[in-house]
């Protein structure tokens, strides 16, 4: 029966991959760096995943991602009765052949799979993912880190309902044995996580953590999870130093969660409009673009009452809208203004919001 299940899904995956057109997901670079889509937690046949490592490469293009991970479990193989899995390597082996064509980056890695605590954990960019393999998840990762491994804590929340530091992952913190930490998995998202991460100054990662195909899994949304990384180019080394630094953002569900620095210049870099503004008595329109494929939902909770813009802003992926402005006093001198907003789908933490301003000028 397993041996028919996974026949199938493979003929799934031909058939949905059939019509090889590419979904660019549109986010302009920021600050001199190239800004990468990524994906560091997947899985294949060669674990518990129900798709064929060649397709993860192909799936992933169509997807609109640059970088991917194939992390499958070095403890978990349910169907080794039907391929082999003797060697931990297999998957990304298979893979990895089909990256030239794509112009895809693969990342060789495992998961680390224990119970909770500790729990889950990715090594990426490991180079014999054979001798990582031990009953003792510490020697595990520290076997992971003798081949230049960096190591991220998978699903914090999956294991418990209210999100806990177990001693365990303390002490792994401690001795700089965890790099990052998944703040989004699947189509959960751990909002106290985000806000430990940020007070820890920890990675922040969102993954699909996928097992059957992406088409289904995320049939009804507009992209995939995905860790939006920046880097000086797409290079192995370049992605790996990127990492080191910190310099990621999630993005899940339209949603953008992190680094705040990083989210600011995602966002001044997507909307335009023209600050110049002439009043007619006491109201002007301005047009606000945005050339990306992230919408941005503003609100406006302000008390100043001198210039205001309506309440809330929705701007569409690549759209215009058009805004009135009205001044409370047409006669005033003053000649510059800002209104503020929040962005309700940029998350710095838990309940904070990327805050900006429409800084304007009257003609």
């Amino acid at each position: 029966m397993k041996n028919l299940t996974i026949i199938c899904l493979l003929l799934l995956s031909i058939t949905l991959f059939s019509q090889k057109v590419r979904k660019d997901i549109i986010i302009p670079d920021i600050m001199g760096y190239k800004l990468l889509k990524c994906d560091f937690h997947i899985h294949t046949v060669f674990s518990d995943g129900y798709v064929w490592p060649k397709y993860r490469i192909e799936e992933a293009w169509l997807d609109g991602l640059d970088v991917i991970a194939i992390t499958d479990h070095l403890e978990y193989k349910p169907f080794n009765k039907y391929i082999d899995t003797s060697s931990y390597d297999n998957s990304y082996l298979i893979a990895a052949p089909d990256t030239f064509y794509y112009g895809l980056k693969l990342i060789k890695g495992c998961e680390i799979t224990k119970k909770f605590p500790p729990g889950h954990f990715n090594a990426l960019f490991t180079t014999n993912n054979n001798i990582i393999f031990n009953s003792d998840w510490e020697i595990s990762i520290q076997e992971a880190r003798k081949q230049g491994a960096y190591i991220t804590w998978n699903h914090p929340n999956w294991y418990t309902k209210k999100f806990e530091w177990p001693i365990e992952i303390q002490t792994a913190l401690s001795n700089k044995l965890i790099d990052g930490i998944e703040i989004f998995n699947g189509k959960s998202f751990y909002k106290e996580v985000l806000d430990s991460c940020q007070k820890n100054n920890i990675a922040m990662f969102a993954n699909t953590d996928i097992h059957s195909t992406t088409a289904i899994s995320y049939e009804n949304y507009h992209s995939r999870p995905m860790t939006l990384v920046f880097a000086k180019n797409n290079s192995i080394d370049e992605i790996k130093k990127a990492l080191l630094d910190k310099h990621t953002l999630a993005f899940f569900a339209d949603t953008l969660a992190g680094n705040e620095q990083f989210m600011k210049a995602i966002f001044d870099s997507s909307i335009t409009y023209n600050p110049n503004v002439t009043f007619i008595k006491n109201t002007a329109y301005i047009r606000i673009s945005n050339k990306s494929d992230i919408p941005y939902y503003l609100t406006n909770d302000s008390q100043d009452t001198s210039i205001t813009m309506k309440k809330n802003i929705n701007i569409p992926a690549h759209s215009t809208t058009i805004e009135r402005v009205y001044i409370k006093n047409a006669d005033t001198k003053e000649k510059y203004f800002a209104v503020k907003y929040k962005v309700e789908n940029c998350l710095i933490t838990s309940d904070k919001r990327l805050e900006i301003y429409f800084n304007l000028q009257k003609n």
